[in-house]
């Protein structure tokens, strides 16, 4: 009896399991929905060098968002997908977008795959100078409602924002 039940408790243990999703390009959005900050605006996005102020996630944060996806670590073999040889745990909403650092805004992201965390990150940059130009040339309120829309866009289908965005992965970032 045991041994007819225990395949069928595995199979149904791995199928409520957070999976990284398609070849691990999205995250599990029951995790991984997204969060953005609510104290912040553009001004403060635009005016921070965010390249001077990066904040390591936690090593406590780091084991949590791995745990929720089922993964051993950074070099779990799910993560080895699509050329990549580990994963990084990332922010769905940038925080140079407003992105929150709490574990619903986290997700491990492939490192090196096509569409992994390099090819996100060169969004996030693209979004982010698309942003603060719209603060310049028409106010904070125009960079505010396109910031909300980037915001959406991540959550929704980052690698849909990227081609809407930037277009393939040859081109570069295109201004407004």
């Amino acid at each position: 009896m045991i041994r007819k039940i225990l395949p069928s408790a595995v199979a149904m243990l791995l199928l409520a399991a957070p999976a990284l999703g398609a070849s691990a390009r999205y995250p599990d959005l029951s995790v991984t929905p997204g969060r953005a900050r609510s104290d912040v605006t553009v001004q403060q996005l635009c005016a921070t060098d965010w390249s001077a102020t990066e904040r390591p996630i936690s090593s406590a944060m780091r084991r949590d968002v791995l745990a929720e996806y089922n993964l051993t670590g950074n070099d779990d073999p799910r993560c080895k997908t699509d050329g990549s040889t580990k994963c990084q745990i990332d922010h769905l909403i940038a925080r140079k977008l407003g992105g929150a650092e709490t574990e619903t805004n986290l997700w491990p992201q492939p490192l090196a795959a096509k569409w992994g965390m390099l090819a996100k990150d060169k969004l996030e940059d693209c979004m982010h100078a698309r942003v603060c130009a719209k603060l310049a040339s028409n106010g904070a309120d125009a960079a505010t409602q396109l910031l909300h829309l980037y915001q959406h866009d991540l959550t929704a289908d980052w690698i849909a924002a990227y081609r809407n965005v930037i277009g393939d992965q040859t081109a570069s970032c295109r201004s407004l």
